[in-house]
């Protein structure tokens, strides 16, 4: 289980330093806290001139405070006519401040001081109230902030610095190493932190900070960094800088597969920053606006004659975090999915016109979940404001009727309309994005550098450097035409499932006002029409609606919301007024299938499913090789909506190389490779495709 954050509130020594109670230290020496991320960190680093005209430049600092590293480097980014086309700033904190607090020392006491509010020649009060309006629920993990249209972002990873640091997959080009005192937190300073951040380190990547105790040098030279005595800051003698200069590389550093040269991390961008997306349903149409917002050309190709044709063409579903009492990687997973999309439908606005941030209420299933799930709840330390606890006569009041039992409530859940949210993402990137809609894809190929699509008749209706599957249920016929046999595993350990929803008239039912799940689910009130299920149909892919499964949707959704739909005689006459069904794909073990292709095993007597897996038993995922440029996004099952935006996110920095927004054992766990790397003994029974390795449909 990952460790809990512990917010703090923000604290004054008696000279009215910023100052914590937890650690005995201030967050800054009384010589300013902008002065001092002026001249130790940024220029300690060189910044901003060793950015200068750089596509990409990764600054990795130890921890936030204030935010005023951060701030600073930022307000020189705006200042900088020779920045970079993109900051990214990690930052590691497990004691976070509020938003009020950053807005109550940055922009109130500050300027009340008489503090200078800009860094290196830019007001800081605007940034520092975007940062607030921005800044995420203190809940462990990694949070993607994106600012400047996405030109500056800031990861701020929660949690302890040693264990963050060692999730990370990012490759740094400078190190704010910025703690509380060495005497007072040893464990920001220990010489197994500093070995991490080797690991993430380029060769000639700089480091800076404001102690200079003589464990920290060691730890460092022990740790690959060439260390040098500067001239310190405000009184202070001496402090520490210097470079990552090994004298051996590292056998697997961490910023792999990220690029580098002998000079350190080569620029990622080139002139063909063209992509081919093939799926425009709720993940390859995350994926496209996500290229197209960094500066890409996507050409999107659907078979369809619209967008979200397929399961994510339902009326509506569910977005929302999990909650399990062992904090497994799929509640880890939907947790930081969750908070992505909220930022993203933040950034929409016309979201409010087809999704609704009403709450979602989980359901336990057993008044033995009930009697736990409290205690689990406090175990985790979520914020209320994120998820809690409601009992059963709490959740009654909050949802309008009453469930069969408590469970986990999240204020920030919501209801979208899947295909309304396809067409904004669509619309909002058309300037960059080339659309084909009713195209029949028959192959796949690699000339010349780039990836094509073809038709039938072998004509090319899409092509681009990069290529990203995204195509639902057929995810693993496509991958075969772009590398035969790259598609085995995937159509061997992700089945396709058809679900059925059901419509009940809200004239007929006591309808939530919120979202609830548990076994099935129930939505609000929608357009007058009350929506539930769903069925989960294993190796169907029949999309005509049944009778029977409207009736079992109707069983489920009296027993989780009794008061609702009466529990007696099927319904108690209400029936369903609509109904959709659809194919969703999901995963054995009901994690998505996100990240660079495999490379197919050779072919021989043995190939197959299980030839590959005892191919590339016990070998880390780092080590197998994969299909050039090739990327997928499948095995969403029912949680589209909830992980779409992350995985996008997640695919557009593997392609450029830049951090990534999602802890190294959670990238892991969804890596389409990790198939391959289970060993046959472990793994399940190949499954039968109902779908025809051809053409897809």
């Amino acid at each position: 289980m990952v460790r809990a954050v512990e917010p703090v509130r923000l604290a004054f020594d008696a000279s009215g330093t910023p100052y914590s109670p937890h650690y005995g230290d201030v967050y800054h020496s009384r010589g300013g806290a902008m002065a001092q991320a002026g001249e130790v960190f940024l220029a300690g680093n060189g910044l901003p001139r060793r950015w200068a005209a750089r596509s990409s430049f990764v600054v990795l600092e130890t921890g936030f405070g204030l935010g005023t590293n951060f701030l600073a480097t930022w307000a020189a980014w705006r200042a900088d006519p020779a920045r970079p086309q993109r900051l990214h700033f990690i930052s590691i904190e497990r004691h976070p401040l509020s938003a009020e607090d950053l807005i109550e020392w940055h922009v109130r006491r500050a300027l009340a001081g008489g503090a200078p509010p800009q860094g290196r020649g830019a007001p800081i009060a605007p940034l520092v109230r975007g940062l607030a309006a921005a800044w995420p629920p203190a809940v462990a993990g990694v949070h993607r902030l994106p600012f400047e249209d996405d030109r500056v972002v800031l990861t701020l990873v929660l949690g302890d610095a040693e264990h963050c640091a060692a999730q990370l997959r990012a490759a740094v080009d400078a190190f704010y190493l910025d703690g509380f005192a060495p005497a007072r937190n040893p464990d920001m300073w220990s010489p197994r932190l500093f070995k991490r951040l080797a690991r993430l380190a380029v060769r000639g990547a700089t480091f800076s900070t404001y102690t200079a105790a003589g464990a920290v040098a060691q730890g460092l030279r022990d740790a690959g960094f060439s260390v040098a005595k500067a001239a310190g800051f405000a009184g202070k003698r001496e402090r520490l800088e210097g470079r990552y200069e090994p004298r051996y590389e590292p056998r697997r550093p961490l910023h792999a597969p990220y690029r580098e040269g002998p000079q350190g991390r080569t620029d990622v961008a080139c002139a063909d920053r063209t992509a081919v997306v093939v799926g425009a349903g709720i993940a390859g149409s995350c994926v496209t606006r996500a290229f197209a917002r960094r500066g890409w050309r996507v050409d999107l190709v659907e078979t369809a004659h619209r967008a979200a044709s397929g399961a994510s063409g339902g009326p509506a579903g569910a977005m929302h975090p999990l909650i399990a009492r062992d904090d497994s990687r799929a509640a880890r997973f939907s947790r930081a999915g969750f908070l992505h999309m909220a930022r993203l439908l933040e950034q929409l606005p016309s979201a409010q016109d087809w999704s609704g941030r009403v709450g979602h209420l989980q359901c336990v299933r057993s008044d033995e979940d009930d009697a736990r799930a409290a205690a689990a709840a406090a175990a985790l330390g979520l914020p209320s404001g994120f998820a809690e606890y409601l009992d059963r006569a709490q959740a009654c009041d909050v949802i309008g009727t009453a469930p069969a039992r408590g469970g986990y409530w999240f204020p920030g859940g919501a209801w979208i309309r899947a295909a309304d949210l396809c067409r904004t993402l669509l619309e909002d990137s058309r300037d960059r994005v080339s659309l084909q809609f009713g195209a029949a894809v028959s192959s796949i190929g690699r000339s010349d550098g780039e990836w094509r699509v073809c038709d039938r008749d072998g004509r090319v209706i899409a092509g681009g450097r990069v290529l990203v599957v995204a195509s639902g249920a057929w995810l693993a016929s496509l991958c075969d035409q772009a590398a035969p046999g790259a598609g085995r595993p995937l159509n061997a350990w992700m089945r396709p499932v058809r679900g059925q929803m059901t419509g009940i008239c809200a004239e007929r039912v006591r309808a939530p006002r919120v979202v609830v799940s548990g076994d099935g689910f129930c939505l609000p009130s929608i357009g007058g029409t009350v929506w539930c299920g769903s069925t989960y149909d294993r190796e169907e892919i029949d999309t005509a609606l049944r009778e029977a499964d409207h009736l079992e949707n109707l069983r489920r959704v009296a027993a989780l919301l009794p008061q609702m739909v009466p529990a007696s005689g099927e319904g108690a006459g209400v029936r369903a007024c609509a109904g959709y069904a659809g194919i969703r794909s999901v995963a054995v073990d009901r994690l998505p299938a996100v990240g660079a292709l495999a490379e197919p095993v050779g072919e021989d007597e043995r190939s197959g499913p299980r030839a590959a897996a005892a191919g590339h038993a016990g070998r880390p995922l780092a080590d197998i090789p994969r299909v050039e440029n090739v990327y997928i996004a499948g095995g969403m099952a029912s949680r589209g909506l909830t992980w779409a935006s992350l995985c996008a996110d997640i695919i557009v920095s593997l392609a450029e190389g830049d951090p990534v927004p999602l802890e190294g054992d959670l990238l892991d766990a969804i890596d389409p490779a990790r198939f391959l790397r289970k060993r046959e003994k472990k793994m399940h029974a190949p499954l039968r495709s109902s779908i025809s390795a051809g053409e897809p449909r």
